[in-house]
């Protein structure tokens, strides 16, 4: 099997990034490529325009921009004005004929240009660094250029509005408004007197994109604006939907599109007496039930007189005849140059005898500092900081997983949460080696993330709803409760939301974590309940912990790991790295999860797959004085960490042992030629199949288990590359998977998933390795590499942050990584290259 860098070629909405270093060229080679180069007389979704003069046509095929007579190419080629690496698309003459404007991503994220008749003389006319703009038309002046200015929040692929530029360059005004992040605009045309404009707009219900759109509904209505009063009012809205608006030169007639049955068709409309028919019908499928992005149909063009139309459709450039509704083919051929780069693949090693276990979960340090416990593989493992090897404390013994280890105060006892398919889930308590388990809860749950309160009399835990693959079963009441440590008198709800409980230092309040109104939260509760208050929120943290102390908070925020102090003005407070109200500094330079404070809130831990990193106070905030008392000299801070202390151990993979031959059966090869065995058998010794063939040739070795498998069928295990696996929920991992028991009753034996939880599909994975859950191979890439604005939004910013990302990753288990809308092309280039240099 190879690892492959997942990067998504259509480049869709997403992220708010901040501009790349300007050494990065995406014009320039940045790995091994072969060039490709090609003749062709059609093409996908081309873009086309007629010059004001009505002799030439602009069009745009594969990124390049193309230009030739309005009559086609004839014998000769038509003549490429832009090309390169650079993605150029939906060029539009000026009103003077005298430049083209289009789309680009040179810069490194999709913007508008123009360029003289002859290619040259570029220049940009907007400036974006966070959100793309596509789609450009002309005011009739020549002055500014409308376009669609791409938006994105938490949803991958966001929603447009129109703006305009200056044609010399600017900043752009805002002319339409967005209904949401998800229902989009766009297609922007211009009356010829230049007072509508016409656009096309999403004016299904909610506020949300929805996938199972009616195409025989409205989905699509077209816009028309009164530039001069603001005032707009939808200008068609029927069955079928309108989109892609273009009025004539004289301004009698608005072309569109429209779905009919199952073909889209171009309309015109009378705009004095709102009549509407179809003069053509030979296009290709529009774009009304995705998202549309760069345009729900290909751009088209009249012609100067207004009697024909130039639009695409069945991979060819035509000539509507309006009058006549009736269309001809222009013919043309273009000469195609490309650079195709090489993927980045690497081998990946299928079965090892000995495997690193990388999934480390839940990781706690011991109060003195010494050890530290965590999970993995489905048990509780202890280790000596700075020794080699672990030992499991907790295994699965009777069908029973263990998950979110912690220790008690005094380092004499562990918590954790253990969970068995058929009875369900219990919060234990066990010596801190592991012995004498014993349930703290008495009912049957789904339970997580145990923690003591200082004087080790209680617990406070979360009790969480069940899953598909867990069940549905036992998940009621969910909530954060406190128990007493003995198990004895009957758990007491504190509140029915939040996450990651812990005690406050008097052991009168619970802390917690909870998302409030588009942020994440640091909370905290009475242990009856009352007095919630909110202190600290961050629409970007993912974990917020107070020190022992409450003088300290460690966060994570986009996957680093932060210390700030924790003021009290009985407000709640912003919290986050650019944060200038009270010290914050940065610790970790490659990720961390599992935050913990020491107990004399000095130090910090965090951890990342199998390294423990650590990080004392003094040496991130100068301010606060040594323990040395004669250590009087200016100081400053030190970096992020770099380098931890490895933690993790090695284990055994799952091997059968003995040779087994199946005989008799029908067996399909993966030869050259195909071939098929009727009458086959195979020979497999341990893991590896030694012989396969028909059953006259092969030679059985004496004391195999012979398998009569006649009038069966053998076909070599399947790969699905693409498989969204799912998993559990809340950390909580069971023993068996009912997907991943059906990919094998389906032959399904290797399982690559593109976007999965890291902790739980790397989980699952190394416990299938390791022999201690049924199922195919697993591979994935984690998390993916998201460019929307959420919490685990990956930025981009140079090709620093793209190592980052890269190698988080992998220190966690992935053999690959998703790009996943990453909105800037230098991002997606320098996430490549990252992966190159880390082979993945």
């Amino acid at each position: 099997m190879l690892s492959l860098v997942l990067i998504l070629a259509f480049t869709a909405a997403l992220a708010a990034q901040s501009p790349s270093p300007a050494k990065w060229n995406v014009t320039e080679p940045f790995g091994p490529a072969t060039p490709i180069s090609f003749d062709t007389d059609e093409g996908t979704w081309m873009n086309v325009d007629v010059s004001p003069d009505g002799r030439t046509l602009v069009f745009d095929l594969m990124g390049d921009i193309y230009v030739m007579p309005v009559a086609g190419s004839g014998s000769s080629q038509a003549t490429r004005l832009l090309g390169g690496p650079a993605f150029e698309m939906q060029p539009r003459f000026s009103p003077d004929g005298t430049r083209i404007a289009f789309s680009s991503d040179r810069g490194g994220l999709w913007n508008i240009w123009t360029s003289d008749l002859q290619g040259g003389d570029l220049k940009q006319v907007s400036r974006e660094q966070r959100w793309f703009i596509n789609s450009p038309t002309w005011s009739p002046d020549g002055r500014f250029l409308y376009a669609r200015r791409h938006f994105v929040a938490q949803r991958s692929l966001g929603a447009g509005e129109v703006w305009m530029y200056h044609a010399s360059g600017s900043d752009g005004l805002q002319v339409t408004e967005k209904v949401s992040f998800q229902k989009d605009q766009g297609e922007p045309a211009i009356s010829p007197d230049g007072r509508y404009l016409y656009y096309s707009k999403d004016v299904t219900p909610g506020q949300n994109f929805e996938y199972n759109k009616d195409p025989h509904g409205v989905i699509y209505a077209i816009i028309r604006r009164d530039l001069q009063t603001g005032q707009e009012r939808t200008l068609t809205a029927r069955p079928g939907g309108s989109i892609t608006p273009r009025p004539s030169p004289d301004g009698k007639h608005l072309a569109f599109i429209r779905r009919v049955d199952l073909k889209s068709h171009l309309f015109l409309r009378d705009l004095k007496t709102g009549e509407e028919w179809s003069i053509f019908d030979r296009l290709d499928k529009d774009l009304q039930e995705a998202w549309a992005v760069l345009g729900v149909y290909a751009q088209y063009a009249w012609s100067p007189d207004n009697r024909f139309i130039y639009i695409w459709g069945e991979g060819k450039i035509w000539k509507v005849d309006v009058a006549k509704k009736a269309g001809a083919i222009v013919p043309f051929t273009a000469r195609v140059e490309q650079s195709l780069n090489t993927p980045v693949r690497f081998p990946v090693a299928v079965h090892d005898d000995r495997f690193q276990v990388r999934m480390l979960r839940d990781v706690s340090v011991s109060p003195d500092g010494a050890s530290v416990i965590y999970s993995a593989l489905g048990r509780v493992y202890a280790q000596r900081i700075g020794e080699s090897g672990a030992r499991a404390i907790v295994g699965d013994t009777g069908g029973w997983l263990a998950s979110a280890p912690v220790y008690s105060r005094d380092g004499t006892r562990i918590a954790y949460a253990a969970w068995n398919d058929t009875e369900g889930g219990r919060i234990r308590v066990a010596s801190a080696d592991g012995a004498n388990p014993r349930d703290v809860t008495k009912e049957r749950g789904h339970y997580t993330e145990p923690a003591f309160s200082n004087d080790g009399q209680w617990i406070a835990y979360r009790k969480t709803g069940g899953d598909f693959t867990r069940g549905m079963t036992f998940g009621i009441d969910p909530g954060l409760y406190i128990m007493r440590a003995d198990g004895s008198g009957e758990p007491r709800l504190v509140r029915e939301g939040g996450q990651n409980p812990r005690f406050n230092k008097d052991g009168t309040r619970l802390f917690y974590n909870d998302f409030r109104t588009g942020n994440f939260v640091l909370a905290s509760v009475d242990l009856d309940g009352s007095d919630d208050r909110v202190h600290l929120q961050s629409p970007n943290a993912t974990t917020i912990v107070p020190s022992p102390d409450e003088r300290w908070v460690a966060f994570i925020e986009r996957f680093q790991t932060y210390v700030a102090e924790f003021p009290a003005t009985g407000r709640t407070i912003d919290i986050g790295p650019r944060t200038g109200a009270f010290p914050v500094a940065r610790v970790s330079r490659d990720s961390g999860f599992y935050l913990q404070w020491s107990p004399d809130s000095r130090k910090v831990y965090w951890s990342q797959g199998p390294e423990l990193f650590s990080r004392e106070l003094t040496r991130t905030f100068t301010f606060l004085p040594l323990e040395d008392a004669a250590a009087t000299a200016p100081r400053t801070a030190d970096d992020p960490e770099v380098k931890g202390r490895a933690i993790g151990f090695m284990a055994e993979s799952d091997k059968p042992s003995g040779v087994i031959a199946l005989v008799g059966a029908r067996i399909v090869t993966m030869d050259a030629s195909r071939s098929v065995i009727e009458n086959g058998t195979i020979v497999i010794d341990g893991n590896r199949i030694t012989a396969a063939g028909p059953s006259s040739s092969v030679r059985v070795p004496s004391g195999a288990k012979r398998v009569d498998v006649a009038g069966k069928t053998i076909i070599p295990g399947l790969i699905d590359a693409h498989a969204h696996l799912g998993g559990e929920s809340n950390g909580i991992i069971a023993r068996q998977s009912w997907p991943l028991l059906a990919n094998l009753a389906f032959g399904v034996t290797t399982m690559h998933d593109p976007s999965n939880d890291s902790e739980t599909i790397f989980t699952n994975a190394e416990m299938v390795k390791a022999g201690l859950k049924v199922g195919p191979r697993i591979y994935s890439t984690g998390t993916i590499l998201y460019g929307a604005e959420t919490p685990f939004k990956a930025v981009v910013d140079n090709y620093e942050d793209a190592l980052f990302h890269i190698r988080r990753m992998k220190a966690v288990g992935a053999i690959s990584v998703k790009s996943y809308n990453q909105q800037r092309r230098d991002a997606r280039q320098m996430l490549i290259k990252a992966a190159r240099a880390e082979q993945m």
